[in-house]
């Protein structure tokens, strides 16, 4: 975890060339002075909380157990198409059967009439 400081050099150097700067440490230096200070440790700040708290990897495991249900939801869809699609083919070679069956009758019935 690297700390960046660009944004307090940033206002320092500016501070110095308009010959205004005063050092943070002295307590003595205007609120843009903090307040860049503290923007530049906010990113490590809130770094150091998330692998405190762990919340960035809360969203992660969220986001991969949204991921998943996702997943066992289009598995589920597909085998629910795929038993009525089986369903269908069962229905299907039962009415060959059938019709087999009558025709099958039907010229055994006319042989032996």
């Amino acid at each position: 975890m690297g700390v960046s400081y660009q944004a307090t050099r940033a206002y320092a150097e500016q501070a110095a060339a308009a010959g205004e700067h005063k050092p943070l440490n002295t307590g003595t230096g205007s609120n843009m002075e903090w307040l860049a200070a503290v923007g530049a440790l906010a990113g490590p700040v809130v770094g150091i909380v998330d692998a405190v708290t762990g919340t960035g990897a809360a969203k992660a495991q969220a986001a991969t157990a949204a991921a998943n249900a996702q997943a066992a939801a289009t598995n589920a869809q597909l085998e629910r198409d795929r038993l009525a699609a089986e369903s269908t083919r069962q229905v299907m070679t039962y009415a060959l059967i059938g019709v087999g069956v009558l025709v099958a009758g039907f010229v055994a019935y006319k042989a032996v009439a």
